[in-house]
């Protein structure tokens, strides 16, 4: 039978619950659900459901948002920007057209326990990368400074090359296009100096 009327009073009723149907038809409230009708908030004891929802306003959350393995929180009218984490990774891609730019005067990356720094970079001073907590490669006005060996495959200079220091050349050391090789301190040639035809070594203070 359906009721019709302006309003309906029942009672024992629990203020501020909301009126449902219990399993026996009679009216009842209950304890999960219940409206704040003082500030006009809808407020839920428990978990909820939702397929969707459209806030037009500012979420203020008071406590954690936990989102499950490869569920995403999404950016831009295309869903550009993605922040999520699969079943071993976690990802931040950006799929858009422009560039992602991360805006800090001092960016560090440390390690997941908090207690390394992996990279920093400062406004209008250094790019650094380190290496076990202690830095290796940092960029510098003139160029860059690296703390401990540099091996490399191939290398080319234009410009001045200055080595505090041992070098150790396991292969050939090639001068191409030198019209001078000035070294300080003594030169050792473990297999000879090998000078072409009408090619001089020359000695002394003018030669």
């Amino acid at each position: 039978t359906d009721l019709s009327a302006s309003s309906l009073i029942v009672s024992d009723l629990t203020s501020g619950r909301v009126v449902i149907a219990g399993g026996s038809g009679a009216v009842e409230d209950n304890a999960n659900l219940k409206f704040n009708t003082t500030t006009s908030e809808f407020e839920v004891v428990g978990h909820t459901i939702l397929d969707s929802i459209n806030v037009s306003g500012i979420s203020t959350f008071q406590n954690n948002v936990q989102l499950l393995d490869n569920d995403k929180l999404q950016f831009g009218d295309s869903q550009d920007l993605e922040i999520y984490h699969d079943t071993g990774s976690s990802h931040i891609k950006d799929t858009g057209t422009g560039e992602l730019i991360l805006n800090s005067n001092e960016l560090r990356i440390k390690n997941a326990a908090d207690n390394e720094t992996m990279a920093r970079f400062i406004q209008d001073g250094a790019s650094e990368l380190w290496y076990n907590n202690n830095i290796k490669l940092a960029t510098t006005a003139t160029g860059i400074s690296v703390t401990g060996n540099v091996s490399a495959v191939d290398g080319a200079f234009s410009g001045n090359l200055t080595v505090t220091g041992n070098v150790g050349i396991a292969g050939t050391l090639t001068y191409e296009d030198v019209s001078r090789v000035d070294a300080v301190g003594l030169s050792t040639f473990r297999e000879g100096l090998f000078i072409p035809d009408n090619q001089k070594a020359q000695f002394g203070n003018a030669a």
